[in-house]
């Protein structure tokens, strides 16, 4: 785009250097905003549309433009040693990864992506590069891809798995009431995550889980015979395979640091802060949670407005929202062809006025 002049309202005006398009940006004035401020409460505060059926389709037809603005978050340009990240799926081929800031709760970035994995991640993170700087501390909920992600982009993160995340997964292997010993032992010590807020009653807890090793090897190394539905064969496996696994979750992570990482006193003054987060609840209560309440408040979208409405919610909850429509149109609006025979027509400029308005009465008629 190129500048083409000013309009008669001194407005400047562009034009395209490929198809001789000119365009021009306009802001708007009280009209736009109030029109902008009553999408954006019906849309994020599930506001009603009307009272009656007709202000409803009036509502509609003056906001129908807001959905062609593209949302975008401000760089504060602070920094954030403490960053969540974490996806959650919208519609059926769409997942939206969203990173905020661990102390704040603000969003920094968002992608769309059609399930988590670490390729959209390292996009995520490079985002989070670019536009701040590399962070600290990463807590998330430890989903496929993310160590990866977080190995390659930022080398030296440290990463603090959620322990809500964690106690929920021990529960689902360990059911609420476990039938053997073993599990009702590796029960109660999956239940002492909860007080896990002082390096004393973590260490407390690593003992009691290698002395529970040590009683149980023996019979948590145990295999047994199995028939494959699929070929019919003979194979081996774990004979108390929930146990174990339970077990090998919660040493592995004990092993890597990313069970006590909150507490280490080292980060917690590079951080700057007097308490680091152990569980990702900010992110899945303050940005998951109302995306999916106000899908399920204005469900029967389609899929597109759907998307556009996770980030305007994701908008709110920047540190930052300050609303610009000029810089949120996507492209200038075409309004006249200008020297270009090659030009295809397009919306409002295939048809002329002409076309359908004659001087005569009945011109295709014999005189």
């Amino acid at each position: 785009m190129r500048k083409n002049g000013r309009d008669r309202y001194g407005r400047q005006r562009w034009q395209c250097s490929h198809c001789q398009l000119t365009s021009g940006f306009r802001e708007g004035g009280k009209s736009v905003r109030a029109q902008l401020s009553a999408f954006l409460t019906w849309l994020l505060e599930e506001g009603r549309q009307g009272e009656k059926p007709s202000a409803a389709r009036a509502f509609r037809r003056r906001t129908s433009w807001c959905w062609s603005l593209q949302p975008y978050i401000v760089p504060d340009g602070l920094p954030h040693p403490v960053v969540m990240a974490d996806g959650t799926y919208v519609g059926r081929e769409h997942c939206l990864l969203v990173c905020c800031d661990g102390i704040t709760g603000h969003v920094l970035a968002w992608r769309w992506c059609e399930s988590e994995n670490a390729r959209d991640y390292m996009a995520l993170f490079d985002q989070i590069t670019r536009l701040y700087r590399q962070p600290l501390l990463l807590v998330s909920d430890g989903m496929r891809g993310l160590p990866t992600a977080v190995q390659t982009a930022w080398p030296g993160c440290r990463s603090q798995r959620c322990l809500e995340h964690v106690r929920r997964d021990c529960r689902t292997d360990l059911a609420l009431h476990p039938q053997t010993p073993a599990g009702r032992e590796l029960k109660e010590i999956t239940r002492m995550l909860a007080t896990v807020g002082e390096r004393q009653a973590a260490r407390k807890m690593l003992v009691a889980l290698g002395s529970w090793y040590e009683r149980w090897r023996v019979w948590v190394g145990e295999k047994s015979t199995y028939i494959s539905e699929a070929t019919g064969r003979p194979y081996k496996d774990w004979t108390h395979k929930r146990v174990r696994r339970c077990f090998t979750r919660l040493a592995r992570l004990s092993h890597n640091g990313e069970l006590s990482c909150f507490l280490d006193p080292t980060l917690v003054q590079a951080c700057g802060v007097k308490v680091l987060p152990c569980t990702s609840n900010m992110l899945e209560g303050g940005i998951n949670s109302p995306i999916k309440n106000m899908l399920r408040a204005h469900r029967g979208m389609p899929e597109a407005h759907m998307m556009r409405a996770c980030e305007w919610m994701c908008w709110k909850h920047s540190g930052r929202p300050l609303p610009r429509i000029k810089d949120m149109l996507q492209r200038p609006k075409p309004t006249s062809p200008e020297g270009d025979a090659d030009y295809l027509p397009g919306w409002g400029t295939g048809i002329q006025w002409s076309d359908f308005h004659t001087q005569t009465r009945y011109p295709d008629s014999a005189q």
